[in-house]
């Protein structure tokens, strides 16, 4: 499965839920091959960036055309998502298209297409400006996404040079304290059905 990695799942409520791939492509900069992708599997993909460094800030990414391409990409790919059972879970992240939930809420309500759904990925959202209230961001993230989003993704956070790139990149353990306040925000916002993962990129 060339360009794909298995995500292990679960589910609170004990149902049974659907394969899960995930891609570290840019949709944005790059064509998806869905080939090796099994039938009714869910695609975790991130929303992309229109940069050549799909975690460099550009800030064309965040106006219309950022918008207008994600748009244009879940349009070229609808015909063999919708034939094959296929869903499409998109990742945001804080340079990205889908930067923040407030974004990610507004393409939920607003999306065109049955088969697209977006992921809450506090860690991803966040930025180094913003590691001085962790609790108060992942609280908002979680009230306005939780109840809507596909896919819950754990990550941890660093602080690291912000040279390095956001801090939620690469992901970091989650534990202790941290682990606790996520875990209080999934049971409080996200319903029993919804796929909660971690991930490792």
């Amino acid at each position: 499965m060339s360009g794909f990695e298995r995500v292990n799942v679960s589910v609170r409520d004990g149902s049974s839920p659907p394969a899960v791939v995930a891609t570290r492509m840019n949709p944005l900069r790059e064509e998806v091959d869905l080939s090796g992708v099994p039938d009714g599997a869910w695609v975790v993909c991130w929303s992309g960036s229109l940069a050549d460094d799909m975690f460099a800030r550009d800030w064309g990414t965040w106006g219309d055309a950022g918008m207008s391409a994600l748009k244009s990409f879940c349009a070229r790919v609808a015909p063999e998502f919708g034939a094959r059972g296929l869903r499409l879970v998109l990742r945001p992240h804080a340079r990205h298209v889908l930067s923040d939930a407030f974004r990610c809420r507004r393409f939920v309500d607003e999306n065109a297409h049955g088969f697209v759904g977006v992921a809450l990925d506090a860690a991803s959202m966040m930025e180094h400006s913003m590691l001085d209230d962790v609790e108060g961001h992942y609280e908002r993230a979680f009230e306005m996404l939780g109840p809507v989003a596909d896919l819950v993704i754990v990550t941890g956070l660093e602080r690291g040079d912000e040279e390095d790139g956001p801090p939620g990149r690469p992901p970091a353990a989650v534990e202790g304290a941290f682990a606790e306040m996520v875990g209080a925000l999934i049971g409080a916002h996200v319903p029993g059905g919804t796929l909660v993962a971690r991930m490792i990129f």
